[in-house]
């Protein structure tokens, strides 16, 4: 089911920010973007393949390469993450439940949506950005997480962990609930992997925020600076936003989840 394309002005706001996150976390050991920081020649977001509204829930979180391209930063990595990324976007498979509109489908229908794209795409590498994308969307927006359906809520959050996914607190709440129904082992293997990657985004961050404050420095002490102030602007902007955006607690609650395994 397709949007029409439009593109709020938060949603450009937002670009901007996601564009500076990915400028300078290139340094960063794990390659990962966020779903809007799509660039172009230009080095400029470019969003024209979200469909408005109704797309905004797939921009709030960041995309991981990791079992795309494993140890590979290149930038041939990222533009290919980034071109699978569009090409899920655009087919939006399951629709996505709006605040105060009703849901166009039932939680039923979304998962019979979600299993055929599956099917139909089998062996895509696109499938690696659709299970960071939409498992969150079928826990969270069709209430499968809130349900009693662990088995259901163990199949997404497998789709999740298999894909790398950096939704830190989807995967927390859902990792609790299925924490009986996981061999010991395997739950701790599950939970190593996530830690170390949320320590990694939270490691990332702090040096982008560093490099973003160092640059606002510069860029106040330019002789130039009175033409410089809209990059100051948006430069400061995204360094509000990236202290806002902490995974803190997210981090928090899954070293709570650690248990010894079991002999």
């Amino acid at each position: 089911m397709k949007r029409p394309f439009s593109i709020p002005v938060s949603f450009i706001i937002l670009g901007v920010v996601c564009t500076c996150v990915q400028y300078y976390s290139r340094i960063a050991s794990a390659l990962s973007i966020s779903p809007i920081a799509t660039l172009n020649n230009a080095n400029q977001p470019d969003a024209s393949h979200f469909a408005g509204v109704s797309h905004m829930s797939l921009a709030q979180i960041r995309l991981s390469s990791a079992a795309l391209c494993t140890d590979d930063t290149s930038s041939n990595c990222r533009e290919r993450l980034i071109t699978l990324q569009r090409e899920v976007v655009q087919d939006y498979p399951v629709p996505i439940p709006q605040p105060n509109v009703p849901a166009l489908i039932t939680p039923d229908e979304a998962v019979i949506d979600y299993k055929k794209y599956l099917a139909d795409n089998a062996g895509s590498p696109k499938l690696i950005v659709f299970k960071q994308l939409y498992p969150r969307i079928l826990l969270n927006k069709y209430g499968i997480l809130a349900s009693n359906n662990r088995a259901l809520i163990r199949y997404f959050t497998e789709h999740m962990l298999e894909a790398h996914s950096q939704d830190f607190a989807t995967l927390a709440k859902a990792l609790l609930v299925i924490r009986d129904d996981v061999p010991a082992g395997q739950y701790n293997q599950w939970l190593a992997v996530t830690i170390r990657e949320a320590e990694a985004w939270q490691l990332t961050r702090q040096k982008v925020l560093t490099n973003l404050k160092q640059t606002i420095a510069q860029v106040e002490a330019s002789p130039d600076f009175e033409q410089k102030k809209s990059r100051r602007l948006n430069l400061k902007f995204a360094q509000k936003q990236l202290e806002v955006t902490t995974i803190a607690d997210d981090l928090q609650a899954l070293r709570k989840l650690q248990q010894p395994v079991l002999q």
